[in-house]
């Protein structure tokens, strides 16, 4: 009964949304220039440690997100224990393995959502992942470390706070802080308020800063069905997807940590979680071009819905934050979604000519040579 709820819910965005879906000419085909990579399945979110070209994925069951537990696509059979798994993909040697979870608290729920890593300035091998799990019991943050080379994550500790309500993205700026967006204001529980925010696209969602010093504050408001997060190289420059008004808002860091907002880039259609080009500083995020072929496809895994992946530059001859910066969006990549469907992450890594694609729901990975799209 959930899942239909939620499938509904999407029927209401797409009444409002359809039109804005069609500024992009969407050419529906398959892509010749990507290929599958198959193993883990659902990595709903892909960072990339570009020293190493080593992937760190958040995946999770296929099966599992559809019709047992995890609360983004409405599924909530609490009487179902989730245990998903973070995966590495190597990019220069193709290996492939999950991670072993060490020092994971026993009997803990593993539900994963956004992903995002700190890596340590004086070592690089040493790299700090930063995981959302929805937890039956709520929804957390969970911080690991890693050394580059080992094929574990080395649990330190637990987040949790009554400001983290839905926590979608995240974007780690030290081994112990990070920012976090909330899709929703209501959790799952709260059916006929999450649906009222839904169909109105209430400005209700926001950005919150944990501090190393355990505090959390609210960073950013003001958005519409808050999804993805990233930052510059130096963590100067935000970049946050608002679902409900089809746009990316651009942000500066302030020394107070608050996010000033400088600019509101249209995209036209929902999109996901965003990725940065470590070399040009353009930001890659994928989007759902057809809402109804999306949630046939989640009804129905056999149905392939297109997907459509873009390119935020920033155009000015000189980039900075002032208000009245120039972005410009590009199509990047469409797809008529046969090889893969429901992309939630385009994960840039220029050195190595790669585009790896994760989806929320799909069995698998693509890959694809950036060069090859005119990236």
């Amino acid at each position: 009964m959930y899942r239909y709820f939620y499938r509904a819910l999407f029927f209401i965005l797409l009444a409002q949304l359809y039109d804005e879906a069609k500024v992009f000419s969407i050419i529906v085909r398959s892509d010749p220039k990507c290929r599958p990579i198959k193993g883990p399945e659902a990595c709903e979110d892909i960072e990339i440690h570009h020293k190493s070209g080593l992937a760190f994925m958040a995946c999770g069951s296929e099966n599992g997100r559809r019709t047992q537990w995890w609360p983004p696509l409405g599924s909530v059979n609490t009487t179902v224990q989730p245990l998903e798994t973070p995966w590495i993909y190597n990019l220069e040697t193709e290996e492939i393995f999950p991670l072993k979870l060490k020092d994971f608290p026993k009997d803990t729920d593993v539900s994963l959502h956004g992903l995002s890593l700190y890596i340590d300035p004086s070592n690089s091998n040493k790299v700090t992942v930063f995981l959302i799990n929805h937890r039956r019991s709520g929804s957390v943050v969970e911080i690991l470390d890693h050394t580059i080379g080992t094929k574990e994550l080395i649990y330190r500790k637990t987040v949790s706070s009554e400001l983290i309500v839905t926590p979608n993205d995240l974007v780690a700026v030290s081994a112990d802080e990070f920012y976090v967006t909330n899709d929703h204001r209501y959790t799952y529980k709260q059916e006929k308020e999450r649906e009222f925010e839904i169909a109105t696209r209430r400005l209700w969602t926001n950005v919150i800063f944990h501090a190393k010093n355990g505090t959390d504050f609210v960073a950013a408001e003001g958005i519409s069905l808050g999804n993805g997060i990233v930052a510059n190289w130096n963590y100067s420059r935000f970049y946050v997807n608002s679902g409900g008004t089809t746009e990316t808002i651009i942000y500066t860091r302030l020394d107070n940590n608050l996010l000033f907002e400088t600019e509101r880039v249209h995209i036209g259609i929902p999109t996901d979680n965003l990725s940065v080009d470590e070399v040009t500083g353009e930001v890659y995020t994928p989007g759902f071009p057809d809402l109804p072929a999306l949630i046939k496809y989640l009804q129905d895994p056999k149905s392939p819905a297109p997907d459509l992946i873009v390119k935020i530059s920033n155009v000015t001859k000189k980039a900075d934050s002032r208000i009245g910066s120039n972005y410009q969006v590009t199509k990047v990549l469409d797809s008529d979604g046969k090889e893969f469907t429901a992309i939630s992450i385009a994960a840039v890594d220029r050195k190595r000519d790669a585009l790896l694609l994760g989806s929320f729901v799909s069995k698998g990975i693509t890959r694809c040579k950036l060069s090859a799209l005119g990236s």
